[in-house]
C-alpha cells in the first residue's frame, strides 16, 4: 500500500512534460558528402520550460571540434508536438537562424532554420539515436 501511495505522489508532483518527448540524442540528415551530427536534447540548463540541443558526435568528415556546442536553444512549447521562438546554429555557415521545431507522427523530428519573419525557412528530418 505504501508502494502506491509514493506512486500517486511521484505523478501528481511530476514536472508537466514537454509538448511531446523530444529528450534524447537525434541524428541530423546525412550531407550529400556524408557529414552528419549527432546532438542531444533537452531542458535548457537556465530554464524550466525550455529546450536545447548540443552536438553530441559529429560523423563522416564532419567537424569533431564542433562536439559539445549548442546548435539549439530557446525553444519553447508553442502546441502539441511543436516548440518555436528557439534558435539554430547552422554550423556550415556559422550562423544563426530563427528556429521551430514538430514532432511528427512517425517519429520524426522536422528542425527548421528560418529568415524573414519566419516566412522563408529550410528544414531538415531528424531521426532518434536508439
Amino acid at each position: 500500500m505504501r508502494g502506491l501511495r509514493l506512486t500517486v505522489v511521484a505523478v501528481l508532483f511530476a514536472a508537466p512534460a514537454h509538448a511531446g518527448d523530444i529528450d534524447g540524442v537525434w541524428k541530423s540528415e546525412v550531407k550529400d558528402d556524408g557529414r552528419y551530427l549527432h546532438i542531444q536534447i533537452g531542458p535548457c540548463t537556465n530554464a524550466t520550460n525550455e529546450v536545447c540541443g548540443t552536438i553530441a558526435g559529429a560523423f563522416g568528415g564532419a567537424n569533431e571540434a564542433n562536439i559539445g556546442k549548442p546548435i539549439i536553444w530557446g525553444m519553447v512549447p508553442s502546441g502539441e508536438n511543436e516548440w518555436d521562438d528557439g534558435t539554430i546554429w547552422k554550423v556550415d555557415d556559422d550562423k544563426e537562424y530563427d528556429s521551430e521545431m514538430k514532432l511528427q507522427d512517425d517519429g520524426i523530428l522536422r528542425v527548421s532554420g528560418c529568415i524573414a519573419f519566419g516566412m522563408i525557412c529550410k528544414s531538415q528530418e531528424w531521426t532518434r539515436v536508439p
